[in-house]
């Protein structure tokens, strides 16, 4: 075996890592779920019971929207900040059902600057070292 191929494996190796590094960084990197989570089920009960006046929750789907929600509890019932909803259909039928006004809408949240700008770095770091290990590739 040849130097040049062990140069050119070592070189290849090396661009590979670099690579996985940065897209498992980029990937760590995606919209983190809220800290709280309250499951559905539990979620319908309280609202069976009118204990549910307001909701912020974080629907984590193609867009990871964000969405916000208000449920207005009969008066003199304890408000409660639930997260974590997956269905909002369900929650809004059951909002209906025990006359509590039910409304929600779809907004993305702000965005960090260092969540846009690093992801952006990291790939032309990708693509500089890439170019550069290509040029030891032939050279070698």
């Amino acid at each position: 075996m040849k130097l040049s191929t062990v140069k050119k494996g070592g070189y290849f190796l090396l661009f590979v890592l670099i690579s996985i590094g940065v897209v498992s960084y980029i990937y760590h990197l995606k919209p983190q779920k809220i800290a709280q989570e309250l499951k559905l089920e539990q979620l319908k009960n309280e609202i069976a019971k009118d204990n549910v006046a307001n909701l912020d929750a974080y629907y984590v789907g193609g867009s990871q929207a964000q969405v916000t929600g208000e449920l207005k509890a009969p008066a003199g019932k304890d408000f409660m900040t639930l997260t974590d909803v997956t269905d909002m259909g369900d929650l809004e039928d059951l909002a209906v059902k025990k006359g509590m006004d039910f409304q929600f809408s779809y907004e993305r949240p702000p965005r960090p600057l260092y969540k846009i700008v690093t992801p952006i770095v990291l790939l032309l770091l990708i693509t500089i070292s890439g170019l550069f290990f290509w040029k030891k590739w032939r050279e070698a």
